[in-house]
């Protein structure tokens, strides 16, 4: 009897604890379905036995919150043979996040495999590709912050005559009022402007900012943040000057309590208004549409095309002094969460062709609110590559680059000498400056200046090694764009040639094992410790010439052993392109690449390691071969 009560308490037990676990799921779901991502987690968080249905849900969640940690966290949980394409692309955005541009290439490669449309997928990789080309050239401009600290996220900026507008959450003559307000700073003067409040009697109620005025000056647009059913929503509102002051007239009448209307921005005829709305009938998030001024009036809004809009956000759209359309978007390929873009006008009058702006504008982090800076080339933008939670304001400049030349030469003879190792650095920044072979050959080298560093007598040091020469550091200063600049090198006398060849009896299996480089977690660039390791290797083959080399890479275990293998192959080509650019002969090299197969410290796939013996196994080995 007591058995049978026990099993029957035992199921009623179950059947409770299941009927919990469908609650919290079905709670988590209906949130999801909303979009109410915060809560969705929360009730996911509540469920105990987890499923690749929840996984996902957790993981796309977390991507819509831009928690790309916690999101990769779940997507990782997914079995790699119950994966998506979708989830693949997923990976693949997030990888981008972190600017590992390779990885993001295999996810896209992979997802492609599993049925991804092709040429979206070839599209996104060229994208990647160019991005990542783009983060390695783009060095001809200078970006600083403004001494300028908003306390918080400063809603987008704009300009007037007198300076620069941005929200904020400053001290009040108002006590108790913590509403963000526009105000008012000249960057042109920072040590006599401090921020001032601008039209204090605007709205000082409501979170205020991302505004613009109409051609001739006399109309405001803003935007007011508002709380609805719980949930944060967006209007458009007019103003005029009455008395000298602005004042709060109407919203706009394309707004609706059912959805947001924010980030107005007009032509420079003011005839045309852009905006962003998550209304129906969208791209998916916050996408782009513009409305034209009937004489008080607006039009209907027109949603722009696919070539703007994504299922992303698409915000702060401004058309600039270049005659583009700029905006941030994080629903295209970028360097990390808001990225900006700009698309030029076709004949037709559409816009399309969407490029992104460059490594010159975007970064890790959220860049956004673009406008152009007085009459100058320069802009300014908001991110908060910084502090997540503090948005900074900075100044883009363009600058102008110029090319110096400098030929090694025979102290004696005067003759070109070739075939050296040599390093140039920045003396300044303390920064490598990349060197390329001159047009000809012939010992000249060639390296490109930033105009402005040659005006203010920027010192570089070169260093120059070469077997029968003594080793040379030279500092100089180039005075001007184009100039050549000649490196003499001092013969060592009586230098006896290494002549002794390295008998295979001294070393087991014909091999000298030199040293180990090792990488940190999804990094797949050469650390300043590596090259070090590298330089010295460069100079004993450079002794040595008649040795091959052997360059083995090896990855940890965590991931997919293809990913891994194909991420162990690109470290050993970097190690391979490095001692190439230290003068090593190419056709000396031999590469191998093994993935996890060789795992040195039993932390094999599944096992818990510290990252500290995970990073042993992310290797690459550097062996002489006699």
């Amino acid at each position: 009897m007591i058995s049978r009560i026990s099993i029957l308490f035992c199921f009623i037990f179950v059947s409770l604890s299941l009927s919990g676990q469908n609650r919290f799921s079905h709670r988590g779901d209906k949130a999801f379905a909303k979009s109410d991502y915060p809560e969705a987690i929360a009730n996911y968080h509540q469920v105990k036995i987890l499923n690749t249905a929840v996984f996902r849900k957790m993981a796309l969640a977390y991507f819509a919150l831009k928690e790309f940690d916690q999101s990769e966290k779940y997507y990782q949980k997914i079995l790699e043979e119950e994966k998506t394409y979708q989830d693949l692309l997923a990976l693949s955005q997030i990888q981008m996040e972190h600017s590992n541009f390779e990885v993001a290439i295999l996810f896209s490669e992979r997802a492609k495999s599993l049925g991804a449309p092709a040429d979206l997928v070839n599209a996104r990789i060229l994208a990647i590709k160019k991005i990542a080309a783009g983060k390695i050239k783009q060095t001809d401009f200078r970006r600083e912050e403004l001494d300028l600290h908003p306390q918080g996220k400063c809603l987008g900026i704009s300009q007037n005559s007198d300076g620069i507008l941005f929200s904020d959450r400053r001290s009040r003559k108002m006590p108790g009022n913590s509403t963000c307000q526009l105000y008012e700073y000249d960057p042109e003067n920072p040590q006599k402007s401090k921020p001032k409040l601008y039209a204090p009697n605007l709205d000082p109620s409501s979170n205020i900012g991302a505004l613009c005025w109409s051609a001739d000056g006399k109309n405001l647009y803003y935007t007011r943040w508002y709380q609805r059913k719980g949930k944060q929503q967006m209007e458009i509102v007019e103003a005029v000057q009455r008395k000298g002051e602005w004042q709060a007239k109407s919203l706009l009448s394309f707004n609706s309590r059912k959805f947001s209307c924010a980030y107005p921005a007009l032509s420079p005829d003011g005839k045309i208004m852009y905006f962003s709305s998550n209304q129906p009938g969208g791209e998916g998030g916050m996408d782009i549409y513009m409305t034209y001024r009937r004489g008080n009036a607006w039009s209907k809004p027109i949603r722009l095309g696919k070539a703007i809009n994504t299922n992303g956000d698409e915000v702060f759209p401004r058309v600039l002094k270049d005659g583009n359309l700029w905006f941030a978007s994080d629903g295209k390929v970028g360097y990390g969460k808001l990225d900006l873009f700009y698309a030029a006008k076709s004949p037709s009058g559409n816009w399309g062709a969407v490029k992104n702006a460059g490594y010159r504008y975007n970064s890790s982090g959220n860049d956004f609110s673009v406008i152009d800076y007085s009459d100058s080339s320069g802009r300014l933008i908001v991110s908060d590559v910084e502090d997540k939670l503090r948005d900074k304001i900075y100044r883009i400049e363009v600058q102008e680059k110029g090319r110096i030349q400098f030929a090694l030469k025979d102290k004696d003879s005067k003759k070109p000498v070739t075939g050296a190792q040599v390093s140039l650095k920045n003396t300044v920044t303390n920064k490598d400056v990349r060197i390329l072979p001159g047009d000809k050959g012939n010992g000249v080298y060639r390296f490109t200046v930033i105009q402005a560093d040659v005006d203010r007598g920027v010192l570089y040091q070169i260093e120059v090694g070469k077997s029968g020469y003594a080793n040379l550091t030279r500092i100089f200063s180039p005075k001007k764009e184009g100039e050549q600049i000649e490196v003499l090198l001092s013969k060592i006398p009586n230098v006896n040639k290494f002549t002794t060849v390295l008998k295979p009896i001294a070393y087991p299996d014909k091999k000298i094992i030199f040293s180990n480089i090792y990488f940190n977690v999804n990094a797949n660039q050469l650390s300043d410790s590596s090259r070090i390791v590298l330089d010295r290797f460069a100079n004993f083959w450079h002794q040595h010439p008649n040795l091959k080399i052997r360059i083995n890479g090896h990855s940890d275990a965590k991931g997919s052993s293809n990913i891994n293998r194909k991420l162990s192959l690109f470290r050993a080509n970097k190690t391979k392109d490095y001692l190439i650019s230290k003068g090593i002969e190419a056709e000396k090299i031999q590469v191998h690449a093994y993935g996890e197969k060789f795992i040195v410290n039993g932390c094999s796939d599944g096992v818990d390691c510290p990252e500290i013996k995970q990073r042993e196994n992310r290797r690459v080995e550097l062996i002489f071969v006699l």
